[in-house]
């Protein structure tokens, strides 16, 4: 109806004579969503600057599987804001983002981790293309659906995450270290199922650190680095600020209520390599997500001959 003018219902009506962005999310079956009729139609309404979100392939309600599937409401989500947001601050920066926990295999079913949601890292990359950055998401095994428009690369282990994210450090302006990378993993991995009845004694090794490793092999790139502690937040940032000569940290205490793992909002403090520290409230991690880039930005302009 939208793409040929008829209106003869009042959501027809109101489509026809609106102005603002219209998106459409559409869910059919795949059959019906390959016929030429409708993939004119999806052409005509694409020339007239109605945005699509999906469909997706995968399974359907009429038990078939392929393209047709409704888009996750995550990303409905996201388009909506990004109409709604319109910013381009960010316009020309490639930003990396690495997000959520690694796992380090014990055996074939076995494996420690940490309780890393990757919320934080996924608002991040979210605020940064929203603001017209190029995002590149490295993450770590998470049940979120990644935002839309941003390039991800999914990882498992520490090492896989520090391969990815030296593969793509050479072409990004901006990094930002928020997956809360294993700092160990077992020595020596068992190719079978370890039996319950054995016991186990496990002997840990350091993974390789790939805050250490950016900072001996970038280049003008502005690094942010994160900092989950649980006490004495601030000299434990400023350190790891210090060691790793990051150009800012964001810290925040996991054991406060409202910034522990897998929570929806966080407290956290921003320390820069010049010893500023601004200390923030309780706010929504897409919030704090839109703080960082605002003071990354104010640094950056510092930057500029």
């Amino acid at each position: 109806k939208m793409a040929n003018g008829i209106c003869d219902d009042l959501l027809s009506t109101i489509l026809i004579g609106i102005r603002c962005p219209v998106i459409m999310a559409p869910a059919m079956d795949y059959e019906m969503y390959e016929s030429p009729v409708v993939q004119r139609n999806i052409s005509i309404l694409k020339d007239f600057k109605v945005v699509f979100s999906g469909p997706a392939a995968g399974s359907l309600a009429s038990g078939a599987s392929g393209q047709g599937r409704m888009s996750e409401p995550e990303e409905i989500l996201s388009f909506i804001r990004a109409s709604l947001e319109k910013s381009d601050d960010l316009k020309g920066q490639v930003i990396l983002v690495t997000a959520g926990p690694t796992r380090e295999a014990l055996d074939p079913v076995r494996y420690i981790s940490n309780s890393s949601s990757g919320k934080m890292g996924y608002a991040i990359a979210d605020s940064a293309r929203r603001r017209g950055a190029r995002v590149i998401l490295i993450s770590g095994p998470t049940s979120l659906t990644p935002p839309a428009g941003v390039e991800c690369v999914s990882v498992i282990t520490a090492e896989e995450m520090l391969n990815a994210v030296m593969n793509n450090l050479s072409e990004s302006t901006i990094v930002v270290m928020a997956a809360a990378v294993s700092d160990f993993r077992p020595s020596d991995v068992q190719e079978t199922k370890i039996k319950k009845s054995e016991g186990i004694t496990l002997k840990l090794i350091k993974t390789q650190d790939i805050l250490e490793e950016i900072s001996q092999k970038k280049g003008n790139q502005f690094i942010i680095g994160f900092a989950a502690e649980t006490g004495d937040l601030v000299n434990k940032a400023k350190d790891k600020l210090n060691s790793k000569h990051l150009d800012m940290i964001v810290g925040n205490d996991v054991s406060l209520p409202g910034a522990g793992f897998d929570c929806d909002t966080n407290i956290v403090t921003i320390i820069d390599k010049c010893g500023e520290i601004i200390e923030y409230p309780v706010m929504s991690k897409n919030m704090v997500a839109e703080k960082i880039f605002d003071y990354t930005l104010e640094k950056l302009k510092k930057r500029l001959p």
